[in-house]
């Protein structure tokens, strides 16, 4: 008999062990999420940068209502350029008057006035010129200048005056003279008394509202007033 020896059952060696398998599904979850962290991370970046890029459009491009277009030529041209200002001259209330001339002098007066005949003596001459409605008495006359106090002529016209006080200095065609009309007691009259250019003649012209001070308001007296320096403000030196 054949002796049975036991039999001892063969183990079968692997080419890898459980532990090596392991360290490789490791490594493949390592690269995994390293790969889909890289990728995340990438994304983020991308996302952050279009955001960024949006809001710096946002920030430099205008909105349809700020945006003005520039003007034309014309248009800058009526924006700088003033409108012009029609100016209506004043017209003149003398233009229409009549003229008074003699060989050394002339003025206006008002048309409707009449010019009485000269009155003349040996010191010189009056003229008068009448209103139609007897409200006005306008007067210029000339004397000679000689002082008979003295027996020359007068020096100045405030010597011919002989007043106590200043009298109001007025200037006739770059003359001077002075008014030493209206005062109290004569306030419906108003009167210049000037040289002539060569100072050989005194000159007065005079205006008369009324016959006396009561035919004369404060409102007449403003009214005569203007009047006179109308009159006056036509006189013209012609010698």
């Amino acid at each position: 008999m054949e002796s049975s020896l036991p039999v001892t059952p063969s183990t079968t060696k692997t080419n890898s062990s459980p532990k090596k398998k392991d360290w490789f599904l490791i490594g493949i979850l390592i690269l995994l999420i390293v790969s889909l962290a890289t990728t995340g991370l990438l994304a983020y970046q991308n996302f952050q940068l279009k955001k960024q890029l949006q809001q710096a459009q946002q920030s430099t491009t205008p909105t349809l209502t700020a945006v003005t277009p520039a003007p034309s030529f014309t248009q800058t041209e009526q924006l700088t350029t003033p409108t012009p200002t029609t100016i209506t001259p004043t017209p003149n209330p003398t233009a229409n008057w009549k003229t008074y001339r003699n060989e050394a002098i002339t003025f206006k007066f008002p048309s409707s006035w009449e010019e009485k005949p000269v009155v003349t003596s040996d010191s010189g001459y009056t003229q008068e010129f009448n209103d139609p409605q007897n409200k006005y008495t306008l007067t210029f006359s000339s004397l000679k200048n000689y002082n008979p106090a003295t027996g020359e002529p007068y020096a100045s016209i405030d010597e011919y005056i002989n007043m106590p006080y200043k009298v109001k200095a007025v200037t006739i065609d770059g003359q001077d003279g002075r008014q030493p009309l209206p005062r109290a007691g004569s306030e419906h009259i108003i009167a210049v008394m000037f040289f002539s250019k060569d100072s050989r003649n005194i000159y007065t012209l005079k205006l008369q509202t009324g016959n006396n001070p009561m035919d004369i308001n404060e409102a007449e007296a403003k009214e005569a007033q203007k009047l006179f320096d109308q009159i006056l403000s036509t006189f013209r030196f012609l010698d």
